[in-house]
């Protein structure tokens, strides 16, 4: 276990100088041959900036949990997760990143745990988890959302904690978690909330009675 940690930590201090770390496929293969299958990729705090595409893509084995927080990331290339089906936990949170299309988290099917916090994010594709339908956590508090379109998180059924907390939502419709039948935390405190549809707690929770929407 050792070794494979200091393996996967390698990855990331050869290029930690770098005016642009890019993480591709290339650094990425040059490891992973020698590691189990039950791997942890540390790569937190490298100054990376950009995810390749396919940089997860056609390894000989896969991590299941990746740290990939407090770097500079401002892009993941569409793809870039392609093949990553092992990824059940993702760390992204303090970057740089401001928006998130229907492609960056592509090939993530086993996901369950995503954070992006403390973030800049302002934008959010309503179709960015739709495929990512094992989610139980998603962290999106402390970015820039002014808003978030309905149904961005529907099919996510079996979503228990969503945090929408410390943003700049005005407004909070009660259709950006229909279907999320499963959920028991939803933390949408700390917004300049002006309009919150009629009973929205009470129209959320109604069918879920562990459900608490926290203010």
């Amino acid at each position: 276990m050792l070794v494979k940690v200091i393996l996967l930590f390698a990855i990331c201090i050869a290029n930690k100088h770098a005016e642009s770390v890019v993480l591709n496929r290339i650094q990425l293969q040059a490891w992973f041959p020698a590691l189990l299958s039950q791997a942890t990729v540390q790569c937190q705090s490298r100054s990376i900036k950009t995810i390749d595409s396919d940089a997860f893509n056609n390894l000989r084995s896969y991590p299941d949990f990746v740290y990939l927080h407090n770097n500079q990331i401002t892009h993941i290339r569409d793809n870039a997760f392609v093949n990553a089906t092992s990824i059940d936990k993702l760390w992204l949170n303090n970057n740089l990143m401001t928006s998130i299309n229907e492609s960056t988290f592509f090939g993530l099917t086993s996901l369950i745990e995503l954070y992006l916090h403390s973030n800049l994010l302002t934008y959010i594709d309503s179709y960015s988890f739709t495929r990512l339908t094992r989610l139980q956590v998603i962290h999106l508090y402390n970015n820039k959302l002014s808003s978030i379109q309905p149904y961005t998180f529907s099919g996510l059924s079996a979503l228990t904690d969503l945090d929408i907390s410390s943003n700049l939502l005005t407004t909070i419709d009660r259709l950006i978690v229909i279907g999320l039948t499963n959920l028991v935390n939803f933390w949408v405190g700390s917004n300049p909330v002006t309009t919150l549809q009629p009973s929205f707690a009470q129209q959320l929770c109604a069918n879920n009675p562990r459900c608490v929407v926290i203010f």
